[in-house]
């Protein structure tokens, strides 16, 4: 699979345009170490691990309809690729790095604003968050490929 999103003219539907993104990372797994930032062509390639989507047409408790895909079982080796990145700021806590092997799951999948991108973990210590990516774009130039 090959999602690409390409934005020449940011606006305010672009929460909306990016949700794809947001789904297929959320609760994907990233290593810091992996995380490979070209300042010269302006890239950033994060390899992850994300869970497979299964679609469903069922009812969910009170007849409401639940979301058309959940996450599935097994994991995807994926990679997402950013262009036209101006700049890249990590904050990652040493407590990641002992404890976890540098690994964290996404939490909320990416967010994507007019000339931001930014992911942070699902682990924490003491209300802290342990890992925060905050990446600058020129412009919206996102690629997500699974690798199988």
């Amino acid at each position: 699979m090959r999602i690409t999103l390409q934005v020449s003219d940011v606006s305010d539907e672009l929460e909306i345009i990016s949700r794809p993104f947001s789904f297929l990372t959320n609760m994907a797994e990233i290593c810091v170490d992996d995380i490979l930032y070209d300042a010269t062509n302006g890239t950033v390639e994060i390899p992850m691990k994300r869970r497979e989507t299964i679609k469903q047409s069922r009812k969910g408790c009170l007849a409401w309809w639940q979301p058309p895909y959940i996450a599935g079982r097994n994991w995807i080796d994926s990679a997402l690729t950013i262009r036209q990145v101006i700049g890249m700021k990590m904050d990652v806590d040493n407590i990641l790095i002992k404890e976890c092997n540098s690994r964290f799951t996404v939490m909320m999948g990416i967010t994507v604003e007019r000339d931001k991108v930014y992911l942070c973990s699902l682990e924490e210590a003491s209300g802290k968050t342990l890992c925060k990516i905050l990446i600058s774009v020129k412009g919206i130039d996102l690629e997500i490929v699974d690798q199988r």
